[in-house]
């Protein structure tokens, strides 16, 4: 028989509100760091399949924060502390890379330069001495380490899971949520997480998964279909999930990096205006569509129309062959798991 004496004095440390005490409470919005996505608290993921940029695009985004500076159009009020981990680049590439981004700002006079070099905290494997092993996020010890590593900063990165979580499956439930716990408590803090994920070439096989629910926000970087690896970094932004951007800032985007003669980088970004083919890809990936009639249906166009919206989006990197396949296998399975039941995305606004 349970120890209910036990049980009543383990609550008492749990705090329950009244909506009454919630309404009067004094909780205050939290900051913009880098308008219009992120803010203070908020908990997101970038991922791609290797070679596409990951973690170029989580370098500019915390030097773009430490520095006070900006990155693709997307803007810093003033400096923040930021705490970068890395699980596995070399500290030779890792300076290279940071000498460019920060070469740049120079150039172009974007930030406060030497704050950015006072704010921006490296914790990287390689920089440990010798025989000192990385902290892994996996086990409750790792994470001991990063909640004290992350205090007075107002974002960490984490790059990537797979690296960093090293004993244990980060696609395992049991791992992740002692993971999740964490998070939760730097949102606390509003402290805002930046997570660097890997996927293989087809993207994430499942509509929703344990990751996904705590987030506020999930980027997916997809290489265009006209791309040649001469051309280095480039790929389409696609925003996957926010819960606080609505309209024209949800719109994916082209970007591509280039150098100057010194070598230093500089990028170059275009806004896709193709509200249909977002749509569509929206549709997809909710897990709710299982063929192109159904498609067809909720967004009352012709089924041609819906293959002729696939190869252009297609073309425009929303999404490549493969993940059409895969998000309607994963809608027919969801179905004969949880018995047949209509879309419910048919209802999304047009």
């Amino acid at each position: 028989m349970p120890d209910l004496t036990r049980s009543s004095s383990a609550s008492e440390q749990y705090r329950i509100l009244t909506l009454g005490e919630l309404a009067a409470a004094r909780i205050g919005m939290p900051e913009m760091l880098l308008a219009p996505w992120l803010r203070e608290g908020e908990i997101w993921m970038v991922h791609a399949a290797a070679g596409v940029g990951k973690t170029f695009f989580a370098l500019n985004v915390a030097w773009a924060l430490a520095c006070g500076g900006e990155f693709l159009g997307w803007n810093v009020r003033r400096p923040r502390r930021v705490l970068y981990l890395d699980g596995e680049m070399a500290d030779w590439d890792f300076q290279d890379r940071m000498a460019g981004i920060v070469a740049a700002s120079r150039r172009d006079l974007q930030g406060d330069v030497r704050a950015g070099l006072d704010n921006f905290h490296l914790f990287a494997a390689t920089s440990q001495p010798i025989g000192v092993p990385f902290p892994d996020l996996a086990t409750q010890d790792g994470l001991a380490v990063l909640m004290e590593r992350a205090r007075g900063h107002d974002l960490v990165v984490i790059d990537s899971l797979a690296t960093t979580m090293r004993s244990g499956d980060e696609d395992e439930s049991v791992y992740w949520s002692n993971l999740q716990d964490s998070l939760i408590e730097l949102r606390k803090r509003r402290t805002a997480v930046l997570i660097v994920h890997h996927v293989d070439r087809s993207g994430p096989q499942a509509p929703a998964t344990m990751k996904e629910v705590i987030l506020d926000g999930r980027l997916s970087l997809t290489r265009p279909a006209d791309y040649s690896p001469t051309q280095g970094a480039r790929w389409v932004l696609t925003w996957e999930k926010m819960r606080n951007l609505k309209g024209i800032e949800i719109g994916p985007i082209t970007a591509s990096m280039h150098q100057d003669e010194q070598g230093r980088p500089y990028w170059d970004t275009e806004s896709l205006d193709d509200e249909p083919l977002i749509r569509l890809r929206a549709m997809l990936a909710s897990g709710d569509f299982a063929n192109v009639q159904e498609l067809a249906t909720a967004l009352d166009v012709p089924a041609e129309t819906i293959v002729t919206w696939k190869t252009k989006a297609i073309q425009r990197g929303l999404f490549n062959s493969s993940q059409w396949a895969d998000w309607q296998i994963a809608a027919r399975e969801a179905r004969v798991e949880g018995g047949d039941t209509p879309p419910i995305s048919a209802v999304l606004p047009r």
